[in-house]
C-alpha cells in the first residue's frame, strides 16, 4: 500500500483531471475500500456497483479533499462507506445468479489486472464528457 503522503499527491493529480493517477490511486486502494464496502454489503455483486460509484465521485471530489482535515485514505474509506450504507438501507435487488469469481493465485491482493481500472478510466471519461457537453449548453 502507499503511504498517505503518495495518495495524498495523487488526489491533488485526480483533481487535475490525471487519468494515469486515477490508475494507481485505484491501484492503491481498491482492496481497502472493496472490503469496507462488502463487509457492509455482505454481496460481491452490490459492492463492485458501489465501488464504482465510489470511485466516480472520489474522482468528481478529488479537490475537495483537504488534508488537514483527515488522511487521505479515511476520506475515500467515508465516501465508500457512505454509498455502500445507502445500498444496504435501501431495497436490495434479488442476488446475481453467478457467484463472485474466484481469486487467481500468485496475484497480491490489492492489485489488479487492469480491466477494472480501464473500466473506471472509461466511466470517468464518459462522465467529463457529459459534463463538458452540459457546460457547453
Amino acid at each position: 500500500m502507499s503511504t498517505a503522503v503518495e495518495i495524498t499527491w495523487l488526489l491533488a493529480a485526480v483533481a487535475k483531471g490525471d487519468a494515469v493517477a486515477f490508475e494507481r490511486l485505484y491501484g492503491a486502494t481498491c482492496a481497502k475500500l472493496y472490503g469496507v464496502v462488502l463487509r457492509i454489503l455482505r454481496r460481491h455483486d452490490l459492492a463492485g456497483e458501489v465501488i464504482e460509484q465510489a470511485y466516480l465521485q472520489i474522482w468528481r471530489d478529488a479537490g475537495d479533499y483537504d488534508p488537514a482535515r483527515s488522511t487521505p485514505l479515511a476520506w475515500m474509506v467515508a465516501i465508500a462507506r457512505r454509498l455502500a450504507i445507502d445500498v444496504a438501507r435501501g431495497p436490495q435487488p434479488p442476488a446475481a445468479e453467478a457467484p463472485a469469481p474466484p481469486r487467481r493465485r500468485g496475484r497480491p491482493a490489492g492489485r489488479t489486472d487492469g480491466r477494472v481500472a480501464s473500466r473506471n478510466a472509461e466511466l470517468i471519461a464518459d462522465y467529463r464528457e457529459c459534463e463538458l457537453r452540459r457546460v457547453d449548453q
